[in-house]
């Protein structure tokens, strides 16, 4: 779950939703690309409410000992559903769209998305430490 929470949504879709996504919204994009950012934030949605689901039942079982039938079904969905999502992101929209920028504006982009890695990174690990020194 940390996995998807922490690396997927909030590292990696964060970058593109507070980032990349942003500074397109300054370029005049073809409709092709707008559609495929539009539809990529869709699947950013799709993705935090199959986790989510994926977080409940998982916690129903262990805390039930229920039968493991829902997280596999769920497992199996996240796993169909994101190398569809990749590809789309990869091989689709962040080619074609780094045509949109100059090279000072990619390595701006690269530097902003360091920081971001270092902020989000730091306030986990701050989260992590305040609840191990609160549960001592």
């Amino acid at each position: 779950m940390e996995f998807f929470r922490v690396y997927a949504d909030r590292c990696h879709h964060g970058k593109e939703e507070e980032l990349l996504f942003k500074e397109l919204g300054n370029k005049n994009l073809s409709p092709e690309l707008s559609e495929v950012m539009r539809e990529l934030i869709q699947e950013h949605k799709q993705g935090r409410i199959m986790v989510g689901n994926l977080n409940k039942a998982n916690q129903n079982h262990a805390m039930q000992n229920a039968d493991h039938g829902e997280v596999v079904r769920l497992l199996i969905e996240l796993a169909s559903f994101y190398p569809k999502h990749i590809e789309k992101e990869d091989k689709h929209f962040f080619f074609p769209v780094m045509e949109y920028f100059a090279r000072e504006e990619m390595d701006r982009m690269l530097k902003e998305f360091e920081e971001f890695d270092q902020r989000m990174i730091h306030s986990l690990f701050h989260q992590k430490a305040k609840s191990w020194e609160e549960a001592s």
